[in-house]
């Protein structure tokens, strides 16, 4: 009997994973395939897929993929991406803020964001509104990495390869644009050429009474297949 309550306990503690739209380059398809919208702003860019991954080159202007779809930092949400930045620019404009050459970017239904500009000697979150903001080693250029931000209660935690590299990161307030996700060369200063397996957002609110009472099912269910084997 006491196992009986412990599995119950496991089953209404898991709560529903909701994603967003999710790019996953093995499909072989372009991110419009796959619920982006391809943004070009005055760009000279190509790019293809092959090998599981979608290459992008851009050399001049804005481009990038974006989908939207509604979050909210107070829950827990998670960006992941696995890139490879082979060479990505950084450059200050005229009042000192930082561009880089290639960006993950996500923004919540309150118009709170957190944009991380990744360039070959390392990374900036949300330093396009920070004039003087300068990059945080490590150096990034040439090999694949996972990027993965972890977002709850409106504050934020940066990891490269499982490594946390920055923590407790306040969003920004973007003011004009919200639920939205994107990522690719989005700065008209950017030059990036890139290799990306996969990029998803994906956030876990609170528990419903639905959740909790499919969570206690699962539970019995265990429990009574587990209580029948032993009988047999």
């Amino acid at each position: 009997m006491p196992r009986l309550h412990v599995i119950l306990l496991i089953g209404l503690a898991v709560p529903v994973a909701y994603a967003g739209a999710i790019y996953d380059a093995n499909l072989g398809t372009l991110p419009p395939s796959q619920g982006f919208t391809y943004v070009c702003d005055g760009c000279t860019s190509t790019f293809s897929v092959s090998g599981g991954l979608l290459h992008d080159d851009t050399t001049h202007g804005a481009e990038y993929w974006a989908a939207h779809e509604v979050f909210d930092f107070s829950q827990y949400t998670i960006l992941q991406a696995s890139l490879r930045v082979n060479s990505s620019n950084s450059v200050h404009l005229g009042d000192g803020t930082p561009r880089e050459g290639y960006y993950l970017d996500l923004v919540d239904n309150n118009a709170n964001s957190y944009v991380m500009g990744l360039a070959d000697g390392g990374f900036e979150i949300n330093g396009g509104s920070s004039p003087g903001a300068s990059l945080t080693p490590p150096s990034i250029a040439g090999s694949f990495h996972t990027y993965l931000l972890d977002i709850n209660n409106n504050r934020a935690n940066f990891f490269i390869d499982g490594v946390l590299v920055a923590g407790n990161i306040a969003p920004h307030l973007l003011g004009q644009v919200s639920n939205r996700e994107q990522f690719g060369a989005e700065a008209g200063a950017s030059i990036s050429n890139t290799d990306l397996r996969s990029f998803s957002v994906t956030t876990v609110p609170e528990p419903s009474p639905l959740t909790l009472s499919a969570g206690a099912l699962v539970g019995l269910i265990l429990v009574r297949r587990r209580w029948t084997a032993r009988r047999a």
